[in-house]
């Protein structure tokens, strides 16, 4: 259940039959690359929406809104979150807004007026490496809970509240708290 995206950058591999059985996936592979016909796709088994793409032109800038007054823009793998106020909180990862675009997030940026990290709002962003936040008073409910790549984070001089596991099964190896921090919650930065 895990597999969720498979990019393939060249010519269709001598792949073994069914080698995607029981994957519920989507799989990329570039629009000039050969051997890609419907009757080799078909070979690799599991449940796997294809679709073309072109590995060589830049990827185009998504946006919208995510609280009230609070704006997200996501442009070259750097995710940005401007404006001012709270974040909205999410009930699940596949809620918020650039949700079709997580596996592409390699870096957020956090305007200094943006005074909440809405709950699960960067949930299983694996390849998110770098956070830049300075305003954040309270960082929400599983807000990089799977983010496994993110090995460190500085927690804001402004944070009051860490929300029950913010940082659950994230790659940190390094944190640092302020003295400003009241509340930390369950499981925040359990492995």
């Amino acid at each position: 259940d895990s597999l969720q995206t498979i990019y393939f950058t060249g010519d269709a591999p001598t792949i073994e039959d069914n080698v995607f059985d029981g994957v519920t996936a989507t799989a990329y592979y570039p629009q000039d690359a050969s051997g890609w016909e419907n009757a080799i796709r078909n070979q690799y088994g599991g449940k796997i929406t294809w679709k073309t793409k072109d590995y060589g032109a830049q990827e185009e800038t998504r946006k919208g809104t995510c609280g009230e007054n609070v704006f997200w823009e996501l442009k070259d793998g750097t995710l940005t979150i401007s404006g001012k106020g709270e974040m909205k909180d999410y009930g699940a990862q596949e809620d918020v807004p650039w949700y079709s675009s997580i596996d592409s997030i390699k870096k957020v940026v956090i305007g200094a007026d943006v005074s909440t990290i809405g709950d699960f709002s960067l949930y299983g962003c694996k390849n998110l490496k770098s956070v830049e936040m300075s305003g954040i008073v309270i960082i929400g409910r599983f807000a990089f809970s799977q983010c496994t790549a993110l090995d460190n984070i500085t927690i804001p001089n402004a944070t009051v509240e860490i929300k029950e596991g913010a940082f659950y099964h994230t790659g940190l190896t390094t944190i640092e708290l302020p003295n400003s921090v009241e509340n930390v919650g369950k499981s925040a930065f359990e492995a």
